[in-house]
């Protein structure tokens, strides 16, 4: 008896594509990259930039999971069974068979009701996409090649630059992962004694948390990690691994990343912002400016009916505070920001709170994107990098060493991008209309009134010094003449 193997490219398990080694394993992988073709509506060879598998492990990573669902089932689809599918799929393709499920496991990971006790899938064979791994070497052009009789065609060793993608704060993530109680129990002592062994240390250090300011963020954690209801008696649902768990609260004890960046969000006014890598954290201080925008709408309907801007809108806070201050009328706001990781975390932020008709995001820096609004903005807030550059290195670990240096550094006195805002309030602002901008404090704040009232030809009248919350002069206001 002989037997006679047809596969194509996108459904051959690595092992035989490499090796010419067939066994069950290599038809589960051709039934997990099925399983994710049926669930996607594509192609494992579709045009993206990742294969179908690259492209379902990052979106698992990054728990937007559901994301990957042919746009036809999204209106009828039971989320569970959606994720279970993806789940299944996703261990069916991983790299070594070994790690596999056997064929007669599959059938009950898709009909259980509890996918959460079964494995976590690893990074997928062919992750890279329409290129094969670049160990393996079969080419550096479109040619064809052959291996044990198998044609493989249409190899790319470069892809074009994958979209940013904001990443899913953790309270958001589903619960698909499971553990033990004792495990948890564990993982939490563990945390809670490296916290309290911090003691004063980075308070003296450069005014970090102490362990109480720790432990109150491992309880903060744990609410957001791990489901409400157990799923018996000796186990827990989890929106995260237990393994992930320690590497979060090494990152936040040993590297000093900031806690906002391990959860992946941050509590501003009555909102909860989505923050990660690459955008600042927004402070308690910066509110004030929604409250300023507030007094001067209720007292001005024409500045309520109009165009603001938020230059340097980070994670879009002010944009979406002053968005829901601006209520149904006919005002809008554009917010702007050289950076496209910031513009995508405010994107994501502006969509949460269902105000994309509301906001325009614009990339680009400060005035650049917004040459269309010359002498039409009824308002203009800006929380700019104000630090003077010498004081940057002096930081608590958690700013200095993690948050954006861009979004930090004013330059040699910290004035530079605040300077720039004035000149550019002076064209962008219509006749009466408000601005308000965030600084260092009472030395910054006198420089910028007195460079305002000598150096923009008298475009500003009303202008006033404001203090923040603790009492610091920290912000100036004004109006265009």
């Amino acid at each position: 008896m002989s037997y006679v193997m047809i596969l194509c490219s996108g459904y051959m398990s690595p092992e035989y594509a490499m090796e010419g080694i067939f066994s069950f394993k290599s038809d589960v992988y051709a039934f997990g990259v099925l399983l994710l073709e049926i669930i996607s509506g594509r192609r494992n060879n579709s045009d993206w930039s990742l294969n179908l598998l690259g492209h379902a492990w990052e979106l698992w990573k990054q728990g937007y999971a559901l994301d990957l669902l042919d746009p036809t089932l999204r209106e009828a689809f039971i989320e569970d069974e959606a994720l279970r599918c993806i789940h299944v799929g996703l261990l069916c393709v991983e790299e070594c068979a070994a790690d596999r499920p056997n064929i007669s496991e599959i059938i009950p990971m898709l009909t259980s009701s509890d996918i959460a006790t079964s494995p976590l899938p690893r990074k997928p064979a062919f992750y890279r996409g329409r290129k094969l791994v670049e160990e393996y070497s079969f080419s550096t052009d479109n040619e064809t090649h052959s291996v044990n009789g198998l044609t493989i065609s249409n190899i790319a060793l470069s892809s074009p630059p994958t979209c940013v993608k904001p990443q899913v704060p953790l309270f958001l993530r589903p619960p698909i992962y499971s553990t033990k109680l004792c495990d948890l129990k564990k993982w939490h002592d563990w945390a809670k004694g490296v916290a309290f062994s911090i003691g004063s240390t980075f308070v003296h250090s450069d005014n970090g948390p102490d362990s109480s300011i720790l432990c109150r963020e491992l309880k903060w954690l744990m609410e957001d990690a791990v489901e409400d209801h157990s799923l018996d008696d000796e186990r827990v649902k989890m929106r995260v691994d237990i393994e992930e768990l320690y590497c979060l609260w090494k990152q936040r004890v040993q590297e000093r990343r900031p806690f906002q960046y391990v959860v992946g969000c941050e509590h501003w006014r009555d909102l909860v912002l989505s923050v990660q890598e690459g955008v600042l954290i927004p402070r308690p201080e910066t509110e004030l400016i929604v409250d300023f925008v507030s007094d001067v709408l209720s007292e001005n309907g024409d500045l309520k009916r109009g165009v603001w801007a938020d230059l340097g809108t980070g994670s879009g806070a002010l944009a979406i505070g002053i968005g829901g201050v601006l209520g149904s009328g006919g005002g809008r706001v554009i917010a702007t920001d050289l950076s496209p990781v910031a513009v995508a975390v405010a994107a994501y932020n502006v969509q949460r709170y269902c105000l994309q008709e509301k906001i325009e995001l614009r990339e680009g820096s400060w005035f650049e994107p917004l040459k269309d609004m010359e002498g039409k903005l009824a308002g203009l807030v800006s929380n700019p990098p104000y630090i003077p550059s010498k004081d940057i290195s002096g930081l608590q670990a958690e700013v200095g060493r993690h948050e954006p240096r861009v979004a930090l550094d004013g330059g040699i006195d910290g004035m530079h991008a605040l300077l720039h805002l004035c000149d550019g309030a002076a064209l962008m602002l219509k006749p009466g209309g408000f601005f308000t901008f965030e600084t260092n404090g009472e030395q910054q704040c006198r420089a910028l009134v007195d460079y305002m009232e000598n150096n923009t030809s008298g475009s500003f009248s009303n202008l006033e010094i404001r203090a923040d919350l603790a009492g610091i002069q920290r912000f100036v206001i004004g109006f265009h003449r």
